[in-house]
């Protein structure tokens, strides 16, 4: 899930750099909604590596909440050509304001937040392993640490470009 979310959000900005917007409007709809299951996925991803036999409870699920409303929130433009969401006959203007700050806004905020209780669970992790066994060198989840650092990397440019580069 993870990994189709990122080659989504790949898409997006290949989609945007080659101008093909109106060609392929549809595909940008899922585009952004992956954006939203990005970041809970590596969450979620994190959790099961560092407990795999852990069998997630519905409140997990949760973190899947933002993805979902967004889903609800897409799929008439995906369905209805050229349907726009932000028809002033549909909704008021002030409701195209507060879900554009929402979507401007909760990608970065996730990104941050999910980034940080991942790292916290991913050390949290090797403080136990190291109570449990003495030899952790097969069982310390390092590479998924050097993941995490190069996606704090991606989330350290995306943050840049977002505040100096609009």
């Amino acid at each position: 899930m993870f990994l189709f979310s990122l080659g989504s959000a790949t898409l997006d900005v290949i989609i945007n750099a080659t101008n093909t917007v109106d060609e392929h409007y549809r595909m940008i709809a899922f585009d952004e909604l992956s954006r939203f299951a990005l970041m809970p996925a590596l969450y979620l991803s994190v959790l099961h590596y560092t407990s795999p036999d852990k069998v997630f409870r519905k409140r997990e699920y949760l973190h899947l909440l933002p993805f979902l409303i967004f889903f609800i929130c897409a799929s008439p433009f995906v369905i209805t050509p050229r349907w726009t969401f932000f028809n002033p006959g549909v909704f008021p203007s002030i409701f195209k304001t507060v879900l554009q700050l929402f979507i401007k806004l909760s990608i970065p905020l996730q990104m941050v937040i999910y980034w940080l209780l991942s790292y916290n669970k991913l050390v949290r992790h090797a403080k136990n392993i190291q109570l449990v066994a003495s030899n952790t060198q097969t069982i310390n989840l390092r590479w998924l640490k050097f993941i995490l650092f190069g996606i704090l990397l991606m989330i350290i440019v995306n943050l840049t470009d977002r505040i100096y580069g609009h």
